[in-house]
């Protein structure tokens, strides 16, 4: 907390109280540990062949219950530049910072609630972009604006589906390199959501967790979620809420899908696993994993931009290339 001017000296003790104690507050925050991967369909193959499923639900209950570490390997030997990835997440009032450890090198989002921006930080080239969270918003406005035009559009699985598989797979390119494909794929109807706890229960990395399975529309989701951290678990769904907003895709449909913590009050999910399979060009499977979760003291620094950054542009970040990149 900022104070702009003096008070009367009858208050002055009491101010200055409030304000170291205010410091002290703001330093409190929660350091999560998480491993991801996220295999596309060419992945995919390699973990379902042989394997003969007579629907999406039989092929998610057969990839959910496959070990992290056996995805990591199917993905590496689709891809030796494709690996697992560590992210770290520290979280105060009002702001973010996601470390993530990525082929391409050391990668960084900083999310600022209080100075309505966000930065994404190069550790391979010492440059940051710098992104105003209102100019996101804006972006977000104009795509919802434009879905009543776009949801009056055919199906485009049904219509591609009746092109011969050539002129098909030229259909799909020219959709990707207009940027077509994107735009459809973010049009849907307000999703349909069945939810149920499974009743199956585990340890996770020391934390005891329950599954619930949720299907959707075009996809089935997993969730651990463990009740051992209610304090953090509050923290987390006000971050997610500030992190949905800035990178636009919060749900504000009246009849929006619920999260999970909706779903289980005071719940964290120790492990998640997306199945979409109704993406194109190919199913994709998503798996994020939780090692550790952290309630401490966080340095006031760990959100302000490193010394000898430049500010860079988002064809730094496309001139990036794969290779194990050395953290500073």
């Amino acid at each position: 907390m900022k104070w702009y001017a003096m008070l009367k000296d009858v208050f002055l003790s009491v101010s200055m109280f409030l304000l170291l104690a205010g410091a002290s507050l703001a330093q409190q925050g929660i350091v999560i540990t998480q491993k991801m991967v996220n295999l596309d369909s060419d992945a995919l193959q390699t973990l379902l062949a042989e394997k003969d499923f007579d629907d999406a639900e039989s092929t998610a209950k057969f990839l959910f219950d496959l070990p992290f570490e056996q995805l990591a390997s199917a993905l590496k030997a689709q891809d030796e530049g494709q690996q697992a990835f560590t992210m770290v997440m520290y979280m105060q009032k009002q702001k973010i910072r996601m470390d993530m450890e990525l082929p391409i090198g050391k990668m960084t989002t900083i999310i600022r609630e209080d100075q309505d921006k966000m930065y994404n930080l190069m550790w391979t080239k010492k440059k940051y972009i710098e992104m105003p969270m209102k100019q996101m918003r804006d972006m977000r406005q104009s795509v919802k604006e434009s879905m009543p035009e776009l949801q009056n559009m055919p199906d485009l699985e049904k219509m591609l589906d009746k092109l011969p598989p050539e002129a098909r797979e030229k259909a799909l390119e020219a959709m990707k390199q207009s940027g077509q494909m994107q735009q459809l794929q973010q049009v849907q109807d307000t999703p349909k959501q069945l939810a149920a706890k499974t009743g199956r229960k585990r340890e996770i990395n020391g934390f005891a967790c329950e599954e619930w399975i949720i299907n959707e529309d075009t996809s089935i989701l997993a969730f651990w979620v463990t009740l051992d951290k209610p304090e953090a678990a509050k923290l987390v769904q006000e971050y997610s809420k500030v992190l949905s907003q800035s990178m636009g895709t919060s749900k504000d449909q009246k009849n929006a899908a619920k999260e999970i913590w909706e779903l289980v009050p005071g719940s964290i999910p120790i492990e998640s696993r997306t199945y979409n399979y109704h993406r194109m060009p190919g199913p994709e499977l998503s798996v994020a994993l939780v090692e550790q979760i952290e309630e401490k003291t966080i340095s006031s620094k760990t959100f302000e931009l490193p010394e000898g950054f430049e500010k860079g542009s988002m064809f730094d970040m496309m001139d990036m290339n794969p290779g194990k990149k050395e953290w500073d």
